[in-house]
């Protein structure tokens, strides 16, 4: 192997490493807004997804620069020396592991979200209903000020 490709090599495993470290911060986010989303925290919630999203920016931003270097890898993999596979394989797997968890933690924030999102109206609905019977037996009107009630016994 020449030096040029163990400089290849050693890149490609800085970029992936950093991906990597990024990619656990994201599930680290997605934990957090899952439980955020319970808590019903929507201000919050919107600080995470915005820092969520600053990271995949980085993320996307790393797979462009990595993007030659993973070409080059699946062409040369098998030819490469048993080192480089060595510390360029793991990486990949980690990567792989920590995506499928990111997968599974967004689809239950979904569902979170999404149950959060039917009680919010289910109240919204009940208080709308109040409203119109509220409104359907007097609607809290008040008499006039200059009015007199008298009772049966005059």
């Amino acid at each position: 192997m020449s030096v040029n490709e163990r400089g290849r090599a050693a890149e490609l495993a800085t970029l992936l490493e950093r991906q990597l470290s990024l990619y656990e911060s994201v599930r680290d986010l997605s934990r957090r807004q899952k439980e955020v989303i319970g808590e019903g925290n929507s201000a919050l919630l919107l600080r995470l997804l915005a820092e969520k999203q600053d990271i995949i920016t980085m993320i996307d931003e790393l797979s462009r620069r990595a993007k030659p270097l993973r070409e080059w890898w699946e062409e040369r993999r098998d030819s490469l020396p048993v080192e480089c596979r060595n510390r360029l394989e793991p990486i990949g797997e980690k990567l792989r592991g920590i995506l499928g968890e990111i997968v599974q933690l967004e689809d239950e924030g979904q569902s979170a979200l999404a149950s959060a999102k039917d009680e919010t109206g289910g109240k919204v609905a009940k208080m709308q209903m109040g409203k119109a019977m509220h409104k359907a037996y007097g609607g809290g009107k008040r008499p006039p000020p200059n009015a007199r009630f008298k009772d049966s016994n005059g």
